[in-house]
């Protein structure tokens, strides 16, 4: 509505009144009701949430509301991106602190220190820059 305003000059309220008389559905619903259908045929092929979000370019938050309103069940995730074991081992070795690791592995330090605590490492002692 807002567009076909800007097009012929009036308000976007005039557009909508307009719609309604002559009894026109909004390219809005229309696109909603496309994309609803959308994520049902990528439900029923197995998606999960995210790579259904991903699939829409919407939000993951968007995709679980429609799946909780419709009482889907989540679908697991089959790809969920694994630490480098041996990398982060090694450069844990060198002596490198979590956010060093983290940043080198493209990781959170977050996941770096849950890693590290999980396999019983202490953390290394931080290291001070000599300007």
């Amino acid at each position: 509505d807002t567009e076909m305003a800007a097009v012929f000059y009036v308000s976007p309220t005039s557009v909508y009144l307009w719609r309604k008389r002559n009894k026109l559905e909004s390219n809005f619903a229309r696109n909603r009701h496309l994309r609803r259908e959308k994520m049902m045929l990528l439900y029923q092929k197995g998606l999960c949430d995210r790579e259904i979000a991903e699939q829409i370019n919407g939000d993951r938050k968007t995709v679980y509301l429609w799946r909780k309103q419709n009482g889907l069940k989540a679908i697991d995730c089959k790809y969920h991106r694994r630490m480098p074991e041996e990398l982060t081992l090694a450069l844990y070795r060198e002596g490198l602190g979590d956010s060093e690791i983290a940043r080198r592995i493209d990781f959170s330090i977050t996941s770096v220190r849950q890693w590290r605590k999980r396999n019983g490492l202490p953390a290394h002692p931080a290291r001070r820059v000599k300007k």
